[in-house]
């Protein structure tokens, strides 16, 4: 049974398939791009049992129906690679007073806090989902472009934020918020208290892919699916990875893994205002249709540019990929940009990063 809690005098007012095989490719070079995300030994959630707070009723009626859905779903069964078999919404409690205009780590941790009292709750997993007027300030970065979601734990017990934002890309905000919560979910469960405990956790300074993030759920960006009426976040599956097959999961149908190459690899440190090239080599162990490129902005890019010298590559054939940072640009500064790879409507991405010193 779902233990609810309405804590205050009035309710806040306003707020603002299954993977598919595909035959592994005698080419080992594909494989050694791909990361592992691997684990410092730290625990998983086996069996989650989260406590859901909100400040409206909304939010949590429409998370209530994800966490349904999660049970017994493919992106579940994706997560059994990393010891993860279910999932229960045990409690929900919506805070009954004004949400605030902004909060810092200490005061989305006193909310943890006070909710786990709230609901009797020992170290379940407390999910708490800010509205659309909240700012969060957490882990050195604010708002939504920087914080699509956070999680940690307070004296081993986890959590996860989740703001929210507006809607990106083709889905409304609704479907929006399934999928950035599913995505927040799948990191907390594989890594629920990253700094004293680590589990899966991509801690790299070197790995290019850091700049999509250090989780299973991050390494799939832009990568959702539909499933029994909601949507949710593809993950990183690090079996698929190792064995030259399409690594988020659940994968789309057909799943032939294509995309790019990256050469030089890693994190590189750039010359303000002067170009840094990759070579992106394009590969596709399906039929080997031309694929369409493009570069997205990623994390830092404000003062920063990139340009393809080509648009369109067939398996083998090479583009190159030219950034520049402005000079000025800040000290201790990271810049990533995300090369995209489409044909038949479906794409693949591969990150770049640089660091400024």
């Amino acid at each position: 049974m779902i233990r609810r809690a309405v804590v205050g005098l009035s309710l806040a007012a306003s707020a603002c398939g299954g993977e598919v095989d595909v035959a592994p490719h005698p080419s080992r070079a594909v494989v050694a791009e791909l990361p592992v995300v691997p684990t410092a030994g730290g625990p998983v959630l086996a069996r989650a049992r989260i406590a859901l707070v909100s400040f409206a009723e909304e939010p949590a009626t429409r998370l209530e129906g994800l966490f349904a859905a999660m049970r017994g779903s493919a992106w579940l069964r994706a997560l059994g690679e990393y010891g993860v078999v279910d999932v229960e919404l045990v409690a929900v409690r919506v805070v009954a007073r004004e949400a605030p205009w902004g909060v810092s780590t200490d005061e989305v941790a006193a909310l943890v806090d006070e909710s786990r009292v709230a609901l009797g709750l020992g170290d379940e997993l407390v999910f708490v989902v800010y509205p659309r007027k909240t700012t969060v300030h957490l882990g050195g970065r604010t708002g939504c472009r920087a914080l699509s979601d956070f999680h940690g734990a307070i004296a081993g017990a986890p959590y996860v934020v989740l703001p929210t934002c507006a809607a990106s890309g083709l889905l409304d905000e609704n479907d929006d918020l399934d999928v950035r919560a599913s995505r927040a979910i799948a990191n907390a469960l594989t890594n629920p208290d990253p700094l004293d405990r680590p589990a899966y956790d991509l801690d790299s300074t070197t790995s290019a892919w850091i700049a999509l993030g250090r989780g299973v759920g991050d390494l799939c960006p832009y990568q959702a699916y539909e499933e029994g009426g909601r949507w949710f976040a593809r993950v990183w599956s690090n079996a698929a990875a190792s064995t030259d097959r399409e690594p988020c999961v659940p994968a789309p149908t057909p799943a032939p893994l294509f995309g790019v190459t990256v050469s030089p690899d890693g994190v590189r440190a750039p010359a303000l205002g002067a170009p840094t090239t990759w070579t992106l080599r394009a590969f596709d162990l399906g039929d080997g249709a031309p694929l369409e490129l493009s570069v997205i902005p990623g994390a830092g890019t404000l003062n920063s540019r990139a340009s393809l010298d080509v648009a369109r590559v067939s398996a083998g054939e090479q583009a190159l990929l030219s950034t520049t940072i402005a000079p000025g640009a800040p000290p201790d500064t990271f810049v990533s940009f995300v090369v995209a790879a489409r044909r038949d409507g479906v794409a693949r991405y591969r990150p770049v990063a640089l660091y400024l010193p």
